[in-house]
């Protein structure tokens, strides 16, 4: 017996081109020019939840939440303008059950083409809400904002945006801005920038409240040129970040590119939509601070109030280090200016005094408002030299005349010291052994100082 070692004949099917797209895994549409869909793949339909042929004939638009993507018509006209591929698109659309998903669209413009005249668009649920989504689960449960602008960063590399990101907030001071958040290359950037931070699109942002886009870094100071070339970025692109439901600064989003240009639509409203993450995030945090600063502070004088004080006093008498003294410090001749002039010049007596008290501080020691015109100072391993000389200065300090639209008034102050070692009392205690020190003052001699005994 013969044995053939050719393949056996076999008939190949003639595969038609618009039935294997028909039945790609891939979702798949065409749309003319006027909006309307012309044909989908059944993948289309299965994504989007439709029965076979019922979203052709039917207008795109129809399927968008437009509130929700604002930019929506720019970027189709974008599309529609500009022939051939273009990068994803990211949209809010309402499937056959009326929920929102989100997808990448890829479109091809091919509307010069006569065999297809139209675009044909490319759907893909998107990656990115991956990402999206876990900054809003950071966000709901009150991760740390540095781990929720982790993400943030994160998310400025996936496919509409391609770049690498730096989040900065505006310090409470105003003056200043804090990195967040970065990804390598963009802490790279921002490292080599402190120099002359003044210098930076992030910083004519701060100042302007305006984004800032440099489509080609020889538009940059010569020295973060240097150092965002270095490491292949081109482009670089901010945006400001206002405090929920205010006009307030209180951050910036920085995106380096490796291509030149500007951002395209979908990149805006990528940018948009972080912009407005970091916005709550930076809100929440904001909030909180100044809740707890709220908590632990006087409303009036800024200083420490009485709470946090004791809880210091008590962690200095218990761990020290070294002794710890206290100055309890009351205003001779306060309450004659209430009565003659009014409160309001009393409150401007009392955060005039606060300064005063602010100035005589080392570093590391502690102002306090405990209530009225009564004062405190913690003064962590101080002398009794050194506690000495802060009670006469806060003496001194006091009797300077007190600027006011009617002409100056002038107080005085009594100071009551006291020290103790760490273990040898409460943090109760010890305040109150400067209170009775201050006591005695108060009734022989006041506007002077003395040690608790």
């Amino acid at each position: 017996m013969e044995i053939s070692l050719d393949p056996p004949a076999v008939a190949r099917p003639v595969i038609d081109g618009m039935t294997l797209l028909a039945h790609l895994p891939t979702a798949m549409a065409v749309i003319d020019a006027g909006g309307v869909i012309a044909w989908v793949n059944r993948t289309t339909e299965e994504v989007f939840g439709y029965p076979p042929g019922e979203l052709v004939g039917t207008n795109m638009l129809d399927h968008f939440d437009l509130e929700r993507n604002p930019m929506a018509l720019e970027s189709i006209a974008f599309a529609l303008e500009h022939p051939g591929r273009r990068l994803p698109m990211m949209y809010e659309i309402v499937n056959a059950l009326g929920h929102p998903i989100i997808v990448e669209v890829i479109a091809n413009n091919q509307l010069a083409n006569p065999d297809v005249a139209g675009l044909v668009v490319q759907f893909r649920i998107c990656e990115e809400q991956r990402v999206l989504d876990q900054i809003l689960e950071s966000l709901g449960t009150g991760e740390p904002l540095g781990n929720t602008m982790g993400l943030l960063a994160d998310a400025a590399t996936e496919q509409t945006l391609e770049s690498s990101a730096a989040v900065y907030a505006m310090h409470p001071d105003g003056e200043r801005m804090e990195l967040l958040a970065a990804s390598p290359m963009a802490r790279i950037v921002a490292s080599a920038a402190l120099a002359d931070e003044r210098a930076t699109p992030w910083a004519e942002t701060a100042a302007t409240g305006r984004e800032a886009i440099v489509t080609d870094t020889a538009e940059l100071d010569p020295d973060l040129r240097h150092a965002a070339e270095r490491v292949g970025f081109h482009a670089c692109w901010t945006a400001p970040v206002h405090r929920q439901g205010s006009t307030d600064l209180i951050g910036v989003l920085v995106f380096w590119r490796t291509e030149p240009g500007g951002p395209e639509p979908t990149a805006k409203i990528m940018m948009n939509r972080l912009t407005q993450l970091a916005a709550l995030g930076m809100t929440r945090a904001e909030d909180e601070r100044l809740l707890l600063h709220a908590a632990r502070h006087d409303a009036l004088t800024g200083l420490p109030n009485r709470e946090q004080f004791f809880g210091a006093v008590e962690q200095a008498v218990t761990v020290g280090p070294g002794r710890a003294g206290v100055l309890y410090v009351d205003l001779d001749g306060f309450k004659q200016v209430n009565d003659r002039h009014g409160h309001a010049y009393g409150d401007l007596v009392l955060t005039t005094i606060a300064d005063r008290l602010r100035a005589t501080l080392r570093a590391g020691d502690m102002a306090a408002r405990l209530g009225g015109d009564e004062f405190a100072i913690l003064c962590p391993g101080a002398s009794d030299d050194d506690l000495g000389d802060i009670a006469a200065r806060i003496v001194r300090a006091a009797r300077q005349p007190i600027d006011t639209p009617m002409g100056p008034l002038q107080v005085g102050a009594s100071v009551g010291v006291a020290t103790a070692e760490p273990g040898t009392a409460t943090g109760d205690v010890l305040v109150d052994r400067a209170d009775t020190a201050l006591l005695a003052v108060k009734a022989s001699t006041k506007g002077t100082w003395r040690f608790h005994p």
